[in-house]
């Protein structure tokens, strides 16, 4: 996939998605995928901004429909739990300075991922407590096809949410750091919480490294930055097209394959132009 750059030095800015032709759609996509803004990805392809939204819009139900429909009965043995924080138009602590009737404050990225096959078996955009840990969780399960060796981190609304979605038919434990007071270094303790999971390998270091590669191809996740959703809706789009990518269409380092094809869901690189085409 490459990026195709609008090829005069000052372009008409196309407001109607429509209008564009395929490959300028491909270019928006590509630029949202490799960690660009809107208005960004609009100054690049010379299309409004307005226009990049409506894009990503299209391209986020077309992505999510994708994930729902193809990464089922997936066969992991073993999964790992973890959040990532960002935030809706403004931070929590100035919630109260933002309008009523917007979305606004903390929002939590629930993602579980296969350290096998790197595969990201399922998400959810929510707050940290337990009603989302919960439908998260229930997610998960219906997603995959054998017993599993769940590990998450020390957050305590995995409890009740892994009890509620999967009951003793689990292998869960979690890996609990805590900083030593007399030292002062941090160590960790395994907490077997059901089962019987092997303790060799519990941890979460491969969906912490995941969330390291959220940050660089979505730019909503960049840290300090002023590319933050103003709405839970667009922020849902943005993460379903970067989901998608990073399973479908992006090559993995070590695998040398997509995480889709590792965990036998397909058997071929995806391409942008496959979404466009679900589109239609």
């Amino acid at each position: 996939m490459s990026v195709f750059l609008c090829p005069t030095n000052n372009p008409t800015e196309v407001t109607d998605v429509n209008s564009l032709p395929a490959y300028r759609q491909l270019s928006i996509l590509q630029c949202f995928i490799e960690g660009n803004s809107i208005r960004s990805s609009g100054r690049l392809s010379g299309a409004s901004p307005t226009t990049c939204l409506s894009l990503l819009k299209r391209a986020g139900v077309a992505a999510m429909k994708i994930l729902d429909q193809h990464v089922r009965d997936v066969p992991c043995k073993r999964i790992e739990a973890d959040e990532v924080w960002t935030y809706l138009r403004v931070k929590r602590d100035n919630l109260k300075y933002a309008q009523r009737g917007q979305d606004g404050g903390d929002v939590w990225l629930w993602v579980a991922l296969c350290p096998d096959t790197k595969l990201v078996v399922s998400w959810k955009l929510g707050c940290r407590g337990i009603p989302t840990g919960t439908d998260f969780m229930h997610d998960l399960r219906g997603r995959l096809r054998n017993r599993i060796q769940l590990s998450t981190d020390g957050h305590d609304a995995y409890l009740a949410a892994v009890e509620a979605a999967f009951g003793k038919d689990i292998d869960y434990a979690r890996k609990v750091v805590f900083t030593d007071r007399i030292t002062n270094r941090p160590s960790a303790v395994i907490q077997v919480i059901s089962g019987s999971p092997d303790r060799e390998l519990v941890g979460t270091s491969h969906v912490e490294r995941f969330n390291g590669t959220l940050r660089n191809m979505c730019r909503r996740y960049f840290r300090k930055s002023l590319a933050f959703s103003k709405s839970m809706e667009n922020h849902q789009y943005a993460v379903a097209l970067n989901m998608f990518a990073y399973n479908f269409c992006v090559v993995h380092g070590s695998l040398r394959v997509t995480p889709a094809m590792a965990a036998g869901i397909t058997d071929h690189v995806w391409t942008l132009s496959e979404l466009l085409a679900f589109l239609e």
